[in-house]
């Protein structure tokens, strides 16, 4: 296969990098070169009429990251970002429609105005502040690091979930005794993701960092063992544990959970700067599914985990993930 380099989007400083993409001209299973899906005809949902007055809002995703979004072999897009802008939508009373855009082109094409809002467990990053705005948050999960449990890597690790922001002191050491077990080791991760950031800036002892343009060829070479870890989000790594463990093959967690600081506040949905509106009707749609406990819903049926956010936290706390 002819390996190919790729602009993406850069998380530490704005600019453009390049990173090699093997495969990245692979076509999506079931995808035509645009995809449009009416968001209010999710089965099992009452749409309610579209304002005549207002233009259809279209949203880009890559239908290439369950079980935020994934396409099934007969072209249906289905995942927890799928349900959860449907019930947006819906809400809003505003005509949706999904557009097919490549992770590498979201922020380009939100930019040039083919799509109004962007979205594939898009991080809130300070960088990306810069150029995009942002939804509230409406996802948060722990990130781990995926070994065989047979690697010469495996430890025995504790099972607690750093926040990066602002680690304690016990934390510190459970993530300077991880980076010693990581020492010379060929990560895995996807590339001009903040999950690239963290193994660059918080692991430098590992021997190589493999960049690839999707998980799924991340989680082949940890398969057949040309990287001896992952570092992938948390209801990737269970659901991929789970399906390997099925086929008889052992894989496991290594080290802690991390959350916050670089990986960003949350996921949230991308809007281009100055869309104030639509910015504040969408968070308005999100508050009232958080309070209703519908993300709450989508979160445990599709991770396992509830990783919603509390938007409305009691007087004098602070909103955050569960």
């Amino acid at each position: 296969m002819t390996r190919k380099k790729t602009r993406l989007f850069s998380n530490r400083d704005g600019s453009f990098h390049e990173v090699i993409a093997a495969g990245a001209a692979r076509t999506r299973r079931g995808w035509a070169a645009l995809l449009t899906v009416a968001a209010l005809a999710l089965a099992g949902v009452t749409a309610l009429p579209a304002r005549a007055d207002e233009a259809t809002v279209r949203v880009g995703t890559d239908g290439a990251y369950p079980p935020y979004n994934s396409t099934t072999p007969s072209g249906q897009l289905v995942g927890f970002e799928i349900d959860l802008i449907n019930d947006l939508c819906r809400r809003m009373q505003r005509r949706c429609e999904l557009v097919a855009v490549d992770w590498n082109a979201m922020i380009p094409k939100l930019q040039d105005g083919s799509v109004d809002v962007i979205m594939s467990a898009l991080s809130i990053r300070p960088e990306r502040r810069k150029v995009i705005d942002f939804t509230l948050p409406y996802f948060s999960a722990p990130t781990y690091f995926v070994v065989r449990q047979d690697s010469r890597l495996v430890y025995q690790s504790d099972s607690r979930i750093i926040d990066l922001a602002q680690p304690s002191a016990a934390a510190r050491a459970s993530l300077a005794l991880l980076s010693s077990h990581l020492s010379n080791a060929v990560i895995g991760v996807e590339g001009a993701t903040t999950h690239e950031d963290v193994v660059r800036q918080m692991f430098p002892g590992v021997g190589r960092i493999r960049v690839y343009p999707k998980q799924e060829g991340l989680f082949l070479d940890l398969i057949i063992g040309r990287v001896d870890a992952v570092y992938v989000g948390y209801a990737n790594a269970s659901r991929f544990i789970k399906d390997q463990t099925a086929r008889g093959r052992k894989f496991s967690l290594l080290g802690p959970g991390m959350r916050g600081g670089p990986l960003g506040e949350g996921v949230a949905f991308g809007l281009r700067k100055n869309e104030t509106g639509l910015v504040e009707r969408m968070n308005e749609a999100l508050r009232a599914g958080a309070r209703e406990g519908f993300i709450s819903k989508l979160s445990r049926q599709w991770f396992g985990i509830d990783g919603s956010i509390h938007y409305d936290p009691p007087a004098g706390a602070t909103a955050q993930a569960k």
